[in-house]
C-alpha cells in the first residue's frame, strides 16, 4: 500500500522530536537500519547536542518480532503460536525431508532442507502458494510441496509458527492495546514491498497508524569501466581504489559489490587485508579491528 512521501530532512526532524512524537522507521535490512541510525546520531552531534533519545529505527523483521513479543506478553498470549528459533525450524524441515518418499534418495538432507526452507520463505513473502500448487508438475516441485505440507501439519499440531508466517500472525493482533503501534511508521529505503509486507502494512494502517515512505537522497556520479585480465587483478584494483578513497577521506563509506562473493571470499579477505592494513600480516603487530567487513557469513 502506498503511503505519504517525506524527505530525509523531514524524517530526521521528526526523529529529533524524540519518542513522544511516536515515529518508528523500518528498513528492508539490518545494515540500512544501522547506517540510518548512525546518520541520525551524526546530525544530532552536528547540532551541538551532547545527549538525545535513541531513534526508533529497526529492520522490518525486527519490528514484526517486537509486535509479536508485545502480544505474547499480554492477555492474548494464549491465542499466539510460539515462534520457532532458527535451529528448531531447520530441524523441522530436516525431519520433513527425511520422512518423505523423495528424501530417502538424498544424501545432503541438511542442505536440501535449508534450500526448501528458503523457498518456503519466498513463497510466503510473495504469496505464491496457489501458483505453486497449480504448477506443481515437476518432481522437485512436488517434493517441495510434500515437505511444506509436513512442516505445516507439524507446526499446526504443536501451535508453532516461523518467521515466514509471523507477519500474518502479528497482523491479526495489531488492534490489541498491548501491541505497541507508532503514530507514524516510515518505510525507509524500500525499493519494493512484497505482497506479504503490503498486507502487514495495510493491517497496521487499519489500527490507526499513519504510513509514510522515505528514500535516501539520490546521488549523481559518473560510472567508469575498467577491463581486467582476471578476477585476481580485479580484486587487487578494487582494494587499491578503496585505499585511495580512504586516504582522501578517512570517514568515507565504500561499498564494493562482488558477484559470486562466496567463491572469492578468501581471496578478497587476503588482498584487502594486505592493501588496507598491511601491518595485520605481522604477528608482532597489535591486533586492531578489521578495516573492512564482508557481508557474508562463513
Amino acid at each position: 500500500m502506498p503511503g505519504a512521501v517525506i524527505s530525509t530532512v523531514d524524517l530526521f526532524q521528526r526523529l529529533a522530536e524524540g519518542h513522544a512524537a511516536g515515529v518508528t522507521v523500518v528498513t528492508p535490512n539490518r545494515r540500512l537500519a544501522q547506517a540510518l541510525a548512525s546518520e541520525f546520531d551524526r546530525r544530532q552531534i552536528a547540532r551541538g547536542l551532547s545527549a538525545w533519545e535513541t531513534a526508533d529505527i529497526l529492520p522490518y523483521a525486527a519490528f514484526v518480532e517486537r509486535a509479536y513479543e508485545d502480544a505474547l506478553y499480554s492477555d492474548i498470549a494464549s491465542d499466539m503460536p510460539l515462534l520457532l528459533a532458527p535451529a528448531e525450524e531447520q530441524a523441522l524441515w530436516e525431519e520433513a525431508v527425511r520422512k518423505s518418499e523423495a528424501g530417502g534418495a538424498l544424501l545432503a538432507v541438511p542442505e536440501t532442507a535449508a534450500l526448501a526452507r528458503e523457498a518456503w520463505q519466498l513463497a510466503h513473502a510473495w504469496r505464491l502458494w496457489e501458483k505453486l500448487e497449480r504448477a506443481g508438475a515437476s518432481e522437485d516441485a512436488l517434493a517441495f510441496l510434500d515437505w511444506s505440507e509436513g512442516v505445516r501439519r507439524a507446526t499446526e499440531r504443536q501451535r508453532l509458527t516461523d518467521p515466514s508466517r509471523l507477519p500474518e500472525v502479528v497482523a491479526g493482533a495489531l488492534d490489541h492495546p498491548s501491541v505497541r503501534k507508532p503514530t507514524l511508521l516510515v518505510r525507509y529505503g524500500f525499493d519494493l514491498v512484497t505482497p506479504q509486507q503490503s498486507g502487514f502494512f495495510a493491517a497496521l494502517a487499519r489500527s490507526r497508524a499513519e504510513i509514510a515512505d522515505c528514500m535516501p537522497d539520490r546521488r549523481v556520479a559518473n560510472a567508469v569501466r575498467i577491463a581486467c585480465t582476471d578476477a585476481r587483478e580485479e580484486i587487487r584494483l578494487a582494494a587499491r581504489w578503496a585505499r585511495s578513497r580512504l586516504e582522501q577521506n578517512g570517514r568515507a563509506r565504500i561499498g564494493i559489490v562482488v558477484p559470486e562473493l562466496a567463491k572469492h571470499r578468501s581471496a578478497i579477505r587476503r588482498v584487502f587485508a594486505q592493501t588496507l592494513a598491511p601491518e595485520s600480516s605481522d604477528p608482532r603487530a597489535e591486533k586492531r579491528p578489521s578495516a573492512f567487513n564482508i557481508s557474508l557469513g562463513e
